[in-house]
């Protein structure tokens, strides 16, 4: 189920066919422009899907496996990574945004168009 709109119709990523509503958040992983790291943020935020992660849960989403548990500058990477994901992520109905709160201080949310962001 799309908490987008039901009156906007958004291409499909994986055969561009126009949905009613949009797509799922799930079907963000067929959009092919998306780099390994870039895709790992976007799934571990669609999962998570309408919550927040922190900046530690998606460094250890994006570089858990790598040995070194990422490159030393992991937290600012995701600002960028968070800037090149919605110019492709946009024109599905999708966006990631940064959380600013005590609670979530770095954190990332994913928000469909018409929500409160």
């Amino acid at each position: 189920m799309s908490p987008l709109p039901a009156s906007e119709t958004f291409p499909c990523p994986c055969c561009g066919k126009p949905m009613q509503g949009g797509a799922p958040a799930r079907a963000l992983s067929f959009v092919k422009t998306l780099t390994r790291t870039e895709k790992a943020m976007l799934m571990a935020l669609a999962d998570a899907y309408p919550r927040v992660l922190t900046a530690p849960v998606l460094i250890d989403a994006i570089w858990g496996d790598r040995a070194d548990g990422g490159p030393l500058s992991a937290s600012g990477s995701l600002g960028v990574m968070q800037t090149r994901i919605n110019r492709k992520i946009k024109r599905y109905g999708w966006k990631i945004a940064g959380i600013r709160s005590a609670e979530h201080s770095g954190g990332r949310r994913l928000y469909a168009k018409g929500e409160d962001w």
